[in-house]
C-alpha cells in the first residue's frame, strides 16, 4: 500500500472490502450453484481465485486494486459456501470448523515466513525494480 501514498482511510478500505465481497458471494452463491452446478462453481472459483489473486499484485492505481479485492471476496464467498455445504452434507465438523478458520490460519502461517525471511523482501524489490 505504501507505493500509492494512500491515507489510512483508503488502506482500510482496500484491506476490508474483500470481506464485503466474501458477503456478496455468499449471498448468490445458491443462484449460481443452481445454473451451472456445485463442482463446476467450485473448480471455477478455485482457479479464479488463484488468477485473480496474481493478477492483483500487478494492479497500476488505487481503484483495480480495489476493484480486483471485491472480486476476490465475491469468489473466496462462494468457495467458502461450497465448503461449508458439503462439510455439512458429510456431518465432517473438522472442516466446517478448518474452512471458516482458514483465513485466520493463513495470517498466523504467513507471519512465520516474513518474520524469518525478511531479508527476502529487499530482493524481490531489487529484482522486481531490475527486471521491470
Amino acid at each position: 500500500m505504501s507505493q500509492f501514498n494512500l491515507p489510512h482511510w483508503l488502506s482500510f478500505l482496500i484491506v476490508s472490502i474483500a470481506f464485503g465481497g466474501r458477503i456478496v458471494g455468499a449471498i448468490i452463491y445458491q443462484k449460481i450453484i443452481v445454473t451451472l452446478g456445485s463442482k463446476k462453481v467450485f473448480l471455477i472459483s478455485m482457479i479464479a481465485l488463484g488468477t485473480i489473486s496474481l493478477v492483483s499484485g500487478f494492479a497500476s492505481n488505487v481503484i483495480l486494486l480495489t476493484l480486483i479485492r471485491f472480486l476476490v471476496g465475491v469468489i473466496f464467498g462462494i468457495s467458502t459456501s461450497f465448503a461449508i455445504e458439503q462439510a455439512v452434507r458429510s456431518d465432517n465438523t473438522f472442516i466446517v470448523a478448518f474452512t471458516m478458520s482458514g483465513w485466520a490460519v493463513g495470517w498466523v502461517v504467513g507471519a512465520f515466513p516474513k518474520k524469518r525471511l525478511g531479508f527476502l523482501d529487499k530482493l524481490f524489490y531489487y529484482l522486481l525494480n531490475y527486471y521491470f
